[in-house]
């Protein structure tokens, strides 16, 4: 089994799959906050999840560049073009052309 998570946060359903998917499977998060993926890493080397990557990424319809708008929490934030804050977007398919997946 593979799975992406998608907009990941702290990483609470990345664990839950990558116990799920067994050592066979993987699981593939996504998080474009820095925040959030710092405590995403953290939980991933705190359970030694050998089965799973992360991709400091927000997922759309293109490679590039964005801006992203934080929120009041870590799980509200948003891509918003006119932000200062910017981030890497990411498609599915570009991501699936350079081989990232082994679907």
């Amino acid at each position: 089994m593979k799975v992406l998570d998608i907009g990941a946060n702290a990483g609470f359903y990345t664990l839950a799959f990558s116990h799920l998917v067994s050592e066979t499977g993987h699981v593939w998060a996504l998080e474009p906050f820095a925040g959030n993926v710092a405590y995403l890493l953290t939980h991933i080397r705190h359970n030694r999840l050998r089965n799973a990557s992360v991709i400091q990424a927000a997922v759309g319809d293109r490679d590039g560049m964005t801006g992203f708008q934080v929120g009041d929490s870590d799980c509200t934030g948003h891509i918003h073009d006119v932000s200062p804050y910017k981030i890497p977007v990411v498609s599915l398919d570009g991501l699936v052309a350079a081989g990232i997946f082994n679907f």
